[in-house]
């Protein structure tokens, strides 16, 4: 597709012309309707927010690219009543007829994504898991040794001090017996 506007020599298209270039656009709508459900696939996580509006603006300027470029390769860049019919027919047609196939095989593409994710993630994690589990066992037993020893040590200083306050309390009284 070289260009049906450089076969001219003058921007007057015939009808033959015309039907082409309307033919083009159509295509165009429905290549734009495709990059609609592509980028419809990628906002569905987040359908309000930052991202979702960056997708939007990344659309527009992408089918906005497009159609200028398509535009100006088969028409002389000009826009015409027929280039907008043409694209909003196309787009009508991949909406009515492939946008559902399209959507099927993105939500199954997504799934099996998914699926795969979650295997890598498991086995990945196995070897982690199985760690946890052979070092549970001993690490309880720790912590009830530890604790244990904890509540002994507490119990001695406990002790000590009662003994100390006790030793202070009958050196105190002898002092006051002696004065």
């Amino acid at each position: 597709m070289a260009g049906f506007a450089a076969e001219m020599d003058t921007p007057i298209l015939s009808m033959i012309g015309q039907g082409r270039v309307f033919a083009v656009m159509a295509v165009t709508g429905a290549v734009a309707g495709l990059i609609y459900d592509v980028f419809r696939a990628a906002r569905v996580p987040s359908r309000k927010g930052v991202f979702a509006v960056i997708l939007d603006l990344l659309y527009w300027v992408a089918v906005a690219a497009l159609m200028f470029a398509v535009s100006l390769r088969t028409d002389f860049g000009q826009v015409r009543a027929f280039n907008i019919l043409g694209a909003l027919l196309g787009a009508l047609i991949y909406f009515l007829t492939l946008s559902r196939f399209v959507i099927a095989a993105e939500n199954a593409l997504l799934r099996l994504t998914g699926r795969l994710i979650q295997t890598i993630v498991r086995i990945t994690a196995a070897p982690f898991k199985l760690l946890v589990r052979s070092i549970k066992k001993p690490l309880k037993s720790l912590q009830k040794l530890l604790h244990n020893i904890f509540n002994s040590v507490k119990l001695m200083i406990r002790d000590i001090f009662v003994k100390l306050k006790r030793r202070r309390s009958f050196t105190n009284e002898i002092r006051r017996e002696s004065d």
